[in-house]
């Protein structure tokens, strides 16, 4: 983010000094008042994009407290059983999600399992049972019938 940041701050106080030729028809420096407004709605759609990105996510937990969020989170697990926590952008809306588990094979993603999970249709978070058995990196998607709403990436190592 700061290095867009940077970027935009170069272009915005780049010198006004017209090339060697002068300016081609239409090629004109950009008043101040455009180049702030330019500048405004750049920074607000880099934050907004941002944003968006960071509120689909799948954590992985040790359990769920009474309110629904996930205790005891991270992403790296040793085998066993975790609770797939969900926090998707909107209500669901729904009365069931998709969720796929992917395993890493040879650096390729392989589908491990696909299942089914109701949710509360007025909520945006929901939470699910998982289990590990298998070492290695895994995946998790969540579809609300075919666009994602969720993901996240965890690690599991042999307990022995």
């Amino acid at each position: 983010m700061k290095k867009k940041l940077s970027c935009l701050r170069d272009f915005v106080s780049s010198s006004q000094a017209a090339p060697a030729g002068g300016y081609s028809k239409g090629l004109r420096p950009l008043n101040p008042i455009t180049k702030k407004r330019i500048t405004a709605i750049i920074i607000a759609w880099a934050l907004t994009a941002g944003a968006c990105s960071k509120s689909k996510r799948v954590e992985f937990c040790e359990g769920v407290d009474t309110e629904g969020k996930g205790v005891s989170c991270g992403k790296e697990f040793t085998t066993g059983d975790l609770t797939g926590v969900l926090t998707a952008d909107q209500p669901f809306e729904a009365e069931n999600i998709s969720v796929k588990i992917m395993r890493e094979e040879n650096g390729k993603m392989k589908p491990e399992k696909n299942m089914t999970v109701a949710v509360d249709r007025e909520k945006k978070r929901a939470s699910f049972e998982l289990s590990f058995y298998n070492p290695g990196k895994y995946s998790v998607e969540a579809y609300k019938e075919s666009d994602k709403i969720g993901e996240g990436e965890l690690t599991v190592t042999d307990t022995y």
